[in-house]
């Protein structure tokens, strides 16, 4: 329990329980902090997920936001069942244990993040050009002064390092270079 869920909702909560009644209110006061966290975070990613959907499926802003709430809702309900109702361990590439929690940490950090990067950078890089985000930053006459170290790190290194990143994270580059 290096770090995760592991170590936020298992090893701290006891962590706090043996500092006595200053653990209490340190881990009242924590994940107070965390839940503020959690929730600023949630407002903003579900901010683009209902500007997307409005302008998708031609919906008020309050009928997306009723429906996006809703689903997060009955995925955060599923995610918290995970620890009783729909307890399982399964032991995950890396070696670990892992509970449905921790499956979902490890395909979201371990695969979809560092794929959704390399396709952002192929994106930028090689579909719209870097030229599109240079011209943007310029747009109101600011000066993009590394433009072309941005060009070429936007079409040749990024993608490279991002493809090096999403097969070391999904444990494909042992595949691929095992001696």
């Amino acid at each position: 329990m290096a770090s995760g869920p592991s170590l936020t909702f298992i090893s701290l909560p006891r962590v706090y329980a043996s500092m006595g009644g200053v653990g209490r209110i340190v881990g009242i006061v924590f994940f107070l902090a965390l839940g503020f966290a959690a929730l600023t975070s949630c407002v903003s990613v579900m901010e683009t997920l209902v500007a997307n959907c409005m302008e998708i499926f031609h919906k008020s802003r309050k009928e997306m936001c009723a429906l996006v709430g809703i689903c997060s809702l009955v995925t955060a309900v599923t995610i918290c069942l995970g620890y009783n109702v729909f307890y399982f361990e399964l032991t995950l590439p890396n070696g670990s244990a892992a509970q449905l929690l921790d499956v979902v940490d490890y395909i979201s950090n371990s695969f979809l993040m560092p794929l959704i990067s390399l396709l952002t950078s192929i994106l930028i890089g090689w579909v719209i050009g870097p030229k599109w985000v240079i011209d943007e930053v310029e747009k109101n006459g600011e000066h993009f002064g590394r433009a072309k170290l941005y060009s070429v790190m936007m079409r040749y290194v990024v993608p490279v390092v991002m493809l090096i990143l999403f097969l070391t994270s999904t444990g494909f580059w042992n595949l691929l270079f095992r001696h």
